[in-house]
């Protein structure tokens, strides 16, 4: 477990990341040939490069791995799919946002429900450093797990028929791709957008 909040309230200093040990799990990540998995790639990826480490590293997503094997399920959090494997995945944290009420309403454009924003900073550590731990041994575990099995269905799908491995390998490029989409921005036409929609609620009635 690793603490990137410089701001963690009442937190000692010494367990404060310095630019030395930013050096040192930069080495983690360097080797092209290692497989590092994660729960939501793309977050984890963009905290990691705000404190200057850039991961060379596969980078697979187990979330994104769980809906290519089955997407029949409702969520895919780290949670459900844990459960659904019979992987145990602390909760502690969780209780004592709800508990402390450490968490407020957010509605986010476009979305018609509201989703509840929690405040993982205002967790002691002696909570949120063993729930930290446990989230990675299980995210480890899932990916060495469906890694397996999404190399079973590509091994056992006839030639004639299409293959996830495409799949497989355009969702993991596309990880990093977007990665790089957010930091360098994206043009968009707004005018051509807000045109398209007026079309498009046409054609559906609205």
């Amino acid at each position: 477990y690793f603490n990137f909040n410089k701001q963690y309230h009442n937190l000692n200093t010494e367990f404060i990341l310095g630019a030395e040990h930013f050096k040192e799990i930069q080495n983690l990540f360097i080797n092209q040939t290692n497989i590092v998995y994660m729960a939501n790639a793309k977050f984890d990826l963009a905290a990691l490069y705000k404190e200057g480490i850039q991961v060379r590293s596969c980078v697979l997503d187990v979330l994104v791995m769980a809906r290519l094997i089955c997407n029949d399920h409702f969520e895919y959090s780290l949670a459900k799919c844990a459960e659904r494997e019979g992987f145990k995945k602390d909760n502690a944290v969780e209780e004592y946002i709800m508990q402390e009420h450490m968490w407020q309403w957010e509605v986010i454009p476009g979305k018609k429900q509201r989703d509840k924003r929690k405040f993982f900073d205002k967790v002691p550590l002696d909570i949120i450093v063993p729930y930290g731990k446990m989230d990675a041994r299980v995210t480890f575990d899932l990916g060495a797990k469906y890694l397996q099995e999404i190399y079973a269905i590509v091994d056992s799908t006839p030639l004639d028929l299409p293959n996830i491995k495409g799949v497989f390998v355009s969702e993991t490029d596309l990880t990093k791709v977007f990665l790089e989409m957010e930091k360098i921005g994206v043009k968009v036409d707004t005018n051509y957008c807000k045109d398209a929609l007026i079309i498009e609620k046409k054609k559906i009635g609205k």
